[in-house]
């Protein structure tokens, strides 16, 4: 993108303070924000939201290694974990408490929000699966875990159009704030 986007200005915050308070305000136990690519600047803004903070030193090497450096910190007894993105400022509190309440009535061990048909995000994915994605590589994230359990997934379809909305360009930026 050519800036830091998660400092970049949304509403009255950033984009990763607004994506973390959404998350917040549903019924997560623990928020874990994984950094990377000048972290010192964006844990100066992140300083009074209350959540773990952990230093990725290998950012450069894909998503996998934050996906990796997040698993390493959260608390054992977890029965699962959330992967949120922080560009994805746009998905509704009430979306991330549906999608927890709904894993959790659920015996699928990974769920992927559907919006008008289309994947999306935040995914969860239980720690039965942890030693798998711990040795997951590069920039696919976890497709190739939720490939392997294919039958495993629940889809379960949110009227949330922000599941779809991640903002990686400055078109993107632009499309989806209002400066």
């Amino acid at each position: 993108m050519g800036r830091l986007k998660q400092l970049l200005p949304l509403d009255e915050s950033t984009i990763l303070q607004k994506t973390i308070q959404n998350v917040k305000e549903s019924s997560v136990d623990e928020i874990i924000v994984v950094l990377g690519y000048r972290a010192k600047e964006i844990i100066y803004k992140l300083a009074e939201m209350n959540v773990k903070l952990v230093t990725n030193s290998r950012y450069d090497k894909g998503m996998s290694t934050s996906i990796v450096a997040g698993l390493k910190a959260i608390n054992l007894s977890s029965e699962a974990v959330m992967i949120v993105l922080g560009d994805q400022p746009f998905i509704k509190s009430d979306t991330f408490a549906l999608l927890i309440d709904t894993y959790k009535s659920s015996a699928k061990g990974i769920q992927i929000p559907i919006y008008q048909g289309q994947r999306g995000r935040p995914v969860i994915i239980s720690t039965k699966y942890r030693e798998e994605m711990l040795l997951i590589k590069g920039d696919v994230g976890a497709k190739e875990i939720l490939a392997r359990h294919a039958d495993d997934i629940l889809y379960t379809e949110v009227n949330d159009p922000g599941i779809t909305i991640d903002i990686d360009t400055e078109d993107d930026y632009r499309e989806y704030t209002v400066q």
